[in-house]
């Protein structure tokens, strides 16, 4: 029977007994430093709890008084982002070089159906579950769609209707988790004779799943990695190595979740070292009672708009310069938190998003207004005959741009109309 280990606390630090049996369990160097930083993370959970216990004590003995209240809150909140902000800038100083002999990123070309005139980009919902539950994601997974499931063939028919009307096109699939629907394989094999395709994913599956059975000069995937669920950065950067040796484009993405920062520039490293761009989505949403991005200290804006930077150190990894100045753009607007009401934009033009119910709409703040903003959105559906897409850019309704990639094609952006704002 496994032995059980006694709780750890403070004071066990000075206990022979218990430091005997726990230096006896270290096989390594690297090990001992490890453990000797559990110490002080240890204690800087200690004045956090302390903070909040505290403050529950304060409003208990004293619900008239805020003050006391809101100079602990500031001096919690201090304290969070300089801890955060030391450990982020440690690790940031100990990137390594590539090897000489890290792949290249390529990316798949584009297909040759598509207009010069008009480049259609198309963001394409297929399945709603997902096998992860990640903290910090925006979207509910159910298990079971209200949407009725759709076959390889309608799915066939009604993208190559899509493309006799708009072009070829480069569509990006998305979920929930793509391939943990019993059609995709045969979606991706229809889908792709006309169009480039992006599956984003989160790489649980075999990659033999695909490989031998796919054309990889057709099909890129955008693999997410998500420390809260993956067991092994070492088993995902494998699974990568492996679609890339075998023709698959690869490229990773990961949520800049505050607490998983300091230990982003490790997994930047690991990946960059074998060639592989990664994408970096600053967190939307509420952790420890304060609202993301607003709520990123200046080193962490600067760490995520400027995470490219780290690709320079990086002889062995060529990046083409147009995708670095979307990222670079995108990124910062986002975190600059500025409106994009009444600028002109792309969305609906050269982009789309097609829903599981097969609605099309301009872009992922679809729904977040009134119900008659919400259904100006909608341009038809793409399971019936009545879809239809704008000829030119329009005014953005809304006072967020909440997609990374969806704010390229907004004025000012890589992909945007030369204006600026709608008159």
């Amino acid at each position: 029977m496994a032995e059980i280990k006694p709780q750890f606390r403070l004071r066990r630090l000075f206990s022979p007994s218990y430091m005997t049996a726990r230096l006896a369990e270290i096989e390594s160097f690297s090990e001992a430093l490890n453990r000797a930083a559990r110490v002080p993370v240890y204690v800087y959970f200690l004045i956090i709890n302390g903070c909040y216990w505290a403050r529950g004590f304060i409003k208990r003995v004293a619900p008239w008084s805020s003050f006391p209240i809101n100079v602990l809150n500031k001096l919690r909140l201090a304290t969070e982002d300089l801890l955060r902000d030391i450990a982020l800038r440690k690790r940031i100083l100990f990137i390594r070089p590539a090897p000489p002999d890290a792949l290249n990123t390529e990316d798949i070309p584009p297909p040759e159906g598509m207009r010069p005139e008009r480049l259609m980009h198309a963001l394409l919902f297929i399945h709603p579950a997902c096998n992860y539950k990640c903290s910090y994601c925006w979207q509910s997974h159910p298990q079971n769609s209200a949407h009725p499931a759709r076959s390889v063939e309608e799915y066939a028919r009604c993208v190559e209707r899509f493309n006799r009307m708009y072009g070829s096109a480069i569509i990006e699939l998305i979920g929930g988790e793509p391939f943990i629907s019993p059609n995709i394989i045969g979606i991706l094999s229809a889908l792709s004779r006309e169009n480039s395709l992006s599956v984003v994913t989160n790489l649980s599956w075999d990659p033999k799943k695909i490989i031998g059975k796919l054309k990889p000069g057709r099909i890129s995937l955008t693999a997410s990695y998500h420390p809260e669920q993956e067991r092994s950065l070492k088993g995902f950067v494998e699974k990568t190595d492996m679609l890339r040796s075998n023709g698959f484009p690869v490229v990773v993405c990961m949520v800049a979740f505050p607490p998983n920062l300091p230990k982003m520039a490790s997994w930047l490293d690991a990946f960059y070292r074998k060639g592989v761009f990664v994408i970096v989505f600053p967190f939307m949403g509420t952790w420890r009672d304060r609202p993301y991005p607003q709520a990123y200290t200046s080193l962490e804006k600067e760490f995520i708009t400027g995470a490219n930077q780290f690709l320079y150190m990086y002889p062995g990894l060529d990046i083409p310069g147009e995708s670095v100045k979307c990222l670079n753009f995108a990124t910062s607007f986002m975190l600059n938190g500025a409106s994009p009401r009444g600028k002109l934009c792309n969305a609906g033009v050269n982009y789309c998003r097609i829903l599981l119910s097969g609605e099309i709409v301009r872009c992922g703040q679809y729904g977040t207004m009134d119900e008659a903003t919400t259904k100006s959105e909608i341009l038809g559906n793409l399971f019936k005959t009545d879809f239809h897409l704008p000829e030119k850019a329009m005014p953005c309704p809304f006072d967020a741009c909440g997609c990374l990639g969806e704010s390229y094609y907004m004025a000012g952006g890589p992909l945007g109309p030369p204006k600026g704002n709608a008159h």
